[in-house]
């Protein structure tokens, strides 16, 4: 696998062997600087003797990628071996960056917006991909995420990228998502701790407040004693240390429950997160045991929030509309789905608020039709 940068003119961008040029309309062999290492062509017929020469010098390349003139300077791609297909891993307009360790798990959650054939495309992206791609993200990057599937269940490709992240030479914040399970080894914890270093944080999910519902909504006997063990060892480090709380069907009336626990067991972390659902993977599949409505989960997960708050526990919604908030709890709800995710139905052009609103899920406006209430209206 080819992993690179985007270069859309030869005459202004530095060569690399990390940069793919783009070449649109015919192409010649004199287009093809061998001082960049990778070439996309938007004609998917080439000369044969274009191809000769790219064989030859086995240079990675794509032809017929009509999607070629929407990739800017700075994109950063992989091209799967063979050339069949060209994937965005980062687009160059963004300040944040998603980087996929992974898609393997050792949870199998009910509600994942990731199915069961996803996480068994592996592997991803090796250690050599993942290094190639964190050198390439822009110098003002102001965010970096990295996750899964688990990431923690590969060390060398979670550690690559952490150890190439800490040679930036502007340090962004870091988020990784975990389940946390394999931060119940002391020995693990530490490592992941050194190699965190400063501005980051990690983001682990409590589904429950006791063994049995968690370990229902993993489908992991024992995972719920390592996650908190985990937490534990990860507080103890001094890692800034988040708390998830994904809310579905199977949890949405025992939200309080949880805050008293959270609140009792973990009241240093940096923040509690009420997260709803996006439906997709096992969410979709198994929508008729996770789906909870936004007017009935409301009530109990306010109550919750209002638990932590008084515990001087900070609270945050996350994929939360916000005419299903009250008035006093909307500041605390943030703009947090990805911008190629989010939708907002007809209804919302009537909401006074709909600009600072998170708006909904596409694929949950696909599938349950929740209820729009415009605000102001």
């Amino acid at each position: 696998m080819f992993v690179g940068s985007i270069c859309r003119d030869s005459r202004s961008v530095a060569h690399s062997p990390h940069a793919a040029l783009v070449v649109v309309g015919e192409a010649t062999v004199s287009d093809l600087d061998d001082s960049f290492g990778a070439f996309l062509f938007e004609r998917t017929v080439l000369a044969q003797d274009v191809v000769n020469h790219l064989m030859v010098h086995r240079v990675p390349f794509v032809a017929g990628v009509p999607e070629a003139r929407l990739l800017e300077n700075g994109d950063v791609v992989s091209i799967e071996s063979g050339g069949e297909t060209v994937n965005l891993l980062h687009d160059s307009r963004l300040k944040e960056a998603f980087v996929v360790v992974n898609q393997r798990c050792n949870c199998n959650c009910i509600m994942c917006p990731d199915s069961e054939s996803q996480r068994r495309r592996d592997p991803y992206l090796s250690v050599r991909d993942l290094t190639a791609l964190v050198s390439l993200l822009p110098d003002d990057l102001q965010h970096l995420t990295v996750t899964g599937g688990e990431p923690t269940i590969v060390p060398e490709r979670l550690f690559a990228v952490l150890r190439q992240r800490a040679l930036r030479p502007h340090d962004s914040h870091c988020l990784l998502l975990t389940n946390g399970r394999m931060c119940c080894y002391s020995d693990f914890a530490e490592e992941l701790a050194a190699a965190l270093g400063g501005r980051s944080t990690v983001s682990v999910p409590v589904h429950g407040p006791d063994a049995a519902l968690h370990d229902e909504i993993t489908r992991v006997q024992g995972s719920f004693d390592q996650t908190i063990a985990g937490i534990h060892n990860l507080l103890a480090l001094g890692v800034s240390t988040e708390i998830r709380v994904v809310v579905s069907q199977q949890n949405y009336d025992r939200s309080q429950e949880i805050a008293h626990f959270v609140a009792s067991t973990f009241p240093e972390v940096q923040r509690a997160i009420f997260v709803t659902l996006e439906m997709m993977g096992n969410a979709a599949k198994n929508r008729s045991q996770v789906w909870v409505n936004y007017e009935v989960l409301r009530g109990p997960v306010v109550r919750a929030a209002a638990i932590l708050l008084a515990a001087r526990v900070p609270v945050v919604f996350y994929n939360f509309p916000l005419c299903h908030l009250p008035k006093d709890f909307r500041a605390l709800a943030q703009q947090s789905i990805s911008a190629h995710k989010v939708a907002f139905p007809v209804e919302c052009s009537a909401c006074v608020l709909m600009k600072s609103c998170c708006g909904f899920f596409s694929s949950t406006l696909r599938q349950m039709k929740p209820t729009v209430i415009p605000i102001g209206a």
